[in-house]
């Protein structure tokens, strides 16, 4: 007769989870994992694995906590380390100095650890020591040849270190010798885009989820791609479901949110956005910045301006970020002090500032306003009470080098003191911006029946082409039939354009209806810019700062392209620029779609026009 051996139905439960866990059933292995923590709370192989399956599930905080308390129940084992330092790995800002630590406590006790080797040695790479980390890793491959984690842990430390073209190499070949693995396939699509290779990662990332449909790391890349390549309507359903899977990814939720304020859906953007700093515990900078993007799209100036900030810390934008020993402005009485504004983003976000500048210019005992060199001479002639000048900082530390005010203000801040709300808006006077009279009535004379045709400045792109910005612009092909409305003057307005370009439209537009004055450089004499935009009667642009000089000097305009809902504010027309008319494009159009409606509404408007406030307005 056969000895019957007792039954451990912990350890049977235990087995089945980790079955499940190895099947990436992380749901259905957590559920068998807490039933046997309900009956034995501090076995600690079930608090491990539990932790783990919250980080597979994209919860890293709810990881950390599980593990840790796994090694406070039995602190000898070297895979809890490991595992415990992956999960901190996940972390936006993640103290490499402690992961480095805990891969040194998991190699202690385990040196045979592989997965403990992968993690020291990029623990290593983040903290400046990539020689070491450099020297494990290929160590590694060595040994073990046929180990795909070596390859692929590898290409990380390459990525880090922006060595794209190799660290490609190495996500490649861990895919070859491990196909079913899907971690190389996200990482091999993030390396193609470092490397501005756009196409190739959107194409590799459909077949790729061809052949993971239910992964949910590649449908956050797939929403992450979209959206950086301006086609954010075929993003949102893999940024719903990757949300869904994993609703305590930090990460997750703001690929969502950025999605979703793309279809101008700003309350549940909101929502996304607030999720995601609650869930690092409220210091999450790229999710504050797109939450008051959000907000002002929204209408809530209050909101939206709390937290602008933020863009000084948050990831990936061109903002200057200087550092000053005087403190900065907070919106208190500026009578008999000096105040410096100075510029922290682009161009464009400059011009729209100086819309602002003439209510400081009445209030502070005197206005220092810095800028780039562009910037110099309109701004000095059309604020002349203003001391202006180039900016001044060392650009190793950011730090000023002078300090002849008593407090400072970057140009983007200064909205939120002086624009509360939508009604203050109104204090602006335009123009804002003033253009030399000599000037423009010599530009003016260049025109031949100026005095009776309408004159029609126009802009097709803008000179940064991005594949996230193409959608906003025309080809000058896609532009030209606009050309071809009768009895108009078209001012060509395009900086940086190219001859091809110009001689293509000079081609196909009506004999002595195009001009082009080959002698302005309005790139980068915003001065010359200025008043040749004077010239016009109505300004034709894709969305660039050609449309901000319009409005800057009061000059009617009509823009074409994406909502722009936190330039708009929850309103019809912008209260930045009440000239402006911007038509908006769905997520599913380019601007192109829209060149018929331009053609007709341009015949309408013609039926209206008169030359009297451009001659007004130049003098004549």
């Amino acid at each position: 007769m056969a000895l019957k051996t007792a039954s451990n139905p912990a350890l049977e439960k235990l087995q089945r989870a980790l079955v499940l866990q190895k099947a990436g059933d992380f749901e259905k292995a957590q559920r068998l994992y807490k039933q046997v923590l309900k009956k034995a709370p501090n076995h600690p192989d079930a608090n491990h694995l539990l932790g783990v399956t919250y980080r597979q599930l994209g919860d890293p905080m709810m990881a950390i906590k599980q593990i840790q308390k796994a090694i406070n129940i039995a602190n000898d084992r070297a895979p809890f380390y490991a595992n415990l330092a992956r999960a901190m790995s996940d972390i936006p800002n993640a103290d490499n100095e402690s992961i480095l630590a805990l891969t040194r406590r998991a190699l202690d006790l385990d040196p045979s650890l592989i997965d403990a080797w992968n993690l020291h040695a990029i623990s290593l790479s983040k903290c400046d020591m990539e020689d070491e980390a450099e020297l494990i890793f290929q160590r590694l491959i060595q040994r073990y040849p046929n180990h795909p984690d070596g390859y692929r842990n590898y290409g990380v430390m390459l990525r880090e270190a922006k060595q794209h073209e190799k660290a490609i190499t190495f996500f490649s070949k861990c895919i070859l010798m491990d196909p079913n693995g899907s971690e190389a396939y996200v990482l091999l699509a993030k390396s193609l885009q470092d490397n501005g290779d756009f196409d190739k990662a959107r194409d590799f990332l459909e077949r790729a989820l061809k052949r993971f449909p239910e992964n949910d790391d590649l449908h956050h890349e797939f929403a992450k791609s979209c959206f950086r390549d301006g086609n954010a309507i075929d993003g949102l359903e893999s940024a719903e479901f990757a949300s869904t899977v994993a609703p305590r990814n930090p990460d997750r939720q703001v690929t969502l949110g950025v999605c979703l304020l793309a279809h101008t859906r700003h309350e549940d953007a909101i929502d996304a956005f607030k999720k995601s700093i609650d869930l690092v515990g409220g210091n999450h900078p790229t999710a504050e910045w797109n939450l008051s993007l959000a907000y002002l799209g929204a209408g809530n100036l209050t909101k939206g301006w709390e937290h602008h900030r933020a863009r000084f810390s948050a990831d990936n934008l061109p903002v200057i970020c200087r550092k000053f020993n005087k403190p900065a402005w907070d919106g208190e009485s500026l009578k008999g002090k000096t105040i410096l504004v100075h510029a922290d983003q682009g161009v464009g976000d400059a011009l729209r500032a100086s819309t602002l500048f003439s209510e400081v210019i009445a209030e502070a005992d005197k206005v220092i306003i810095e800028g780039s060199q562009k910037l110099l001479e309109p701004f000095a002639y059309s604020f002349p009470e203003a001391v202006v000048r180039l900016a001044s900082f060392e650009a190793d530390t950011m730090e000023a080098t002078i300090d002849d005010y008593d407090c400072h203000t970057a140009m983007a801040d200064l909205q939120c003191f002086l624009r509360p709300t939508v009604e203050s808006f109104k204090k602006a006077r335009f123009p804002c911006l003033k253009a030399r009279p000599e000037r423009v009535q010599e530009l003016y004379g260049r025109l031949p029946e100026a005095d009776e045709k309408p004159i029609i400045g126009i802009s097709w792109r803008s000179r940064n082409l991005g594949s996230a910005r193409v959608r906003n612009y025309f080809s000058v092909i896609d532009f030209a039939p606009i050309l071809e409305t009768d009895e108009c003057i078209f001012l060509n307005l395009q900086y940086a354009s190219l001859d091809k370009e110009i001689r293509y439209l000079e081609h196909k537009a009506n004999r002595d209806q195009f001009f082009h004055f080959r002698d302005v450089d309005q790139f980068n004499n915003l001065l010359d810019a200025g008043a040749m935009t004077e010239l016009c009667d109505l300004v034709v642009t894709a969305p660039t700062s050609v449309s901000d000089m319009a409005a800057l000097h009061n000059v009617p305009c009509w823009s074409f392209g994406d909502p722009q809902a936190h330039f708009k504010l929850g309103q019809e027309v912008s209260p930045w620029y009440p000239s402006m008319n911007h038509t908006a494009i769905t997520p599913d159009q380019t601007v192109v779609d829209l060149v018929p409606e331009i053609i007709d509404r341009l015949e309408t408007w013609k039926k209206n026009f008169s030359p009297e406030p451009r001659l007004k307005r130049i003098g004549l």
